[in-house]
């Protein structure tokens, strides 16, 4: 999925995408809306990560606010789950094992994300979900 296909689930599911600067943090989201910060942003590989995770908390209704706050690391882990399962299927991600691209650093690039969210997309493949990676289909250990 590219940059572009992600401005556009936001347009189809009426949520804001708008450019703030921000003191510390690069993106936020409330119900419909997210706030990017674009200058903290480095690459376009770096925008799509942070487009979808912030996708992920609208899409999955995943917020919180100073009183659930006990709530924000199952609240961050939807989002991120969302944002894994759109721009990196496991199905994609095989395939490209598969084919001979298993360096972290080579997926990054085959994929066009940051290195750290395909790290953070193998560790829930592999160790939440059990996945493996298989030449003739998807297996569960």
């Amino acid at each position: 999925m590219n940059l572009y296909e992600l401005y556009e689930i936001a347009d189809e599911n009426a949520i804001n995408v708008d450019y703030f600067p921000m003191r510390q943090a690069v993106s936020i989201s409330i119900p419909d809306s997210i706030a990017i910060d674009i200058d903290k942003i480095e690459t376009c590989r770096e925008e799509k990560a942070v487009l979808a995770h912030e996708l992920g908390h609208c899409m999955t209704g995943s917020f919180y606010t100073i009183s659930t706050i006990d709530n924000r690391g199952r609240m961050e882990e939807r989002a991120n789950r969302w944002a894994i399962k759109t721009l990196l299927p496991f199905s994609k991600l095989n395939e490209a094992v598969v084919s001979g691209i298993y360096e972290t650093y080579d997926l990054a690039d085959y994929f066009e994300l940051p290195e750290l969210f395909i790290k953070t997309a193998l560790n829930y493949y592999l160790n939440c979900c059990g996945l493996t990676f298989n030449h003739n289909s998807l297996t569960k250990v």
